[in-house]
């Protein structure tokens, strides 16, 4: 294994790009957002950013094979793409608010940044443990596409 290289299969700057990415996911979501009812879209569409990241961490977790593993990839995969497509309309509706700080969103976003930072521990190992299975490269191979389009919007 080559160093910062997981099998050839994902290098470091990969899941680096991923685990930015998920957090900034919230965070953009935080920037077309306030607090009240009236925004009350963006809130559940952090908290669904979350819980998708959320329950695929714990999903990996219990991962006892790479077919178990690759499953897990490409469901967090799907709803990765289902919220870009709501992050995008967000992003339209709310164009020109910049409430990056907003503390009204201060658990959301934490609740976010928490839910990545985990991610990037069971990632890594899970893609250590599985990396040459090739249902998990494939798997992988999408959601790092899926990751690439969630970066260019």
């Amino acid at each position: 294994v080559r160093p910062g290289v997981c099998y050839g299969l994902l290098p470091e700057e990969d899941v680096m790009h991923a685990i930015k990415w998920l957090v900034m996911g919230g965070v953009v979501l935080g920037l077309v957002s306030c607090s009240g009812a009236k925004y009350r879209d963006v809130r559940a569409a952090i908290n669904r950013q979350a819980d998708a990241t959320e329950e695929f961490t714990a999903r990996m977790e219990k991962a006892d094979s790479a077919r178990e593993a690759a499953a897990a990839v490409d469901d967090y995969s799907d709803r990765l793409e289902n919220i870009q497509a709501q992050a995008r309309k967000l992003k339209e509706k709310y164009a020109g608010v910049d409430l990056q700080n907003a503390p009204e969103l201060k658990a959301e976003n934490e609740r976010a940044e928490q839910a990545a930072m985990k991610f990037a521990g069971v990632f890594m190992k899970a893609t250590l443990k599985y990396g040459r299975d090739p249902e998990f490269q494939a798997a992988m191979k999408r959601w790092q596409q899926t990751m690439r389009e969630m970066g260019n919007p």
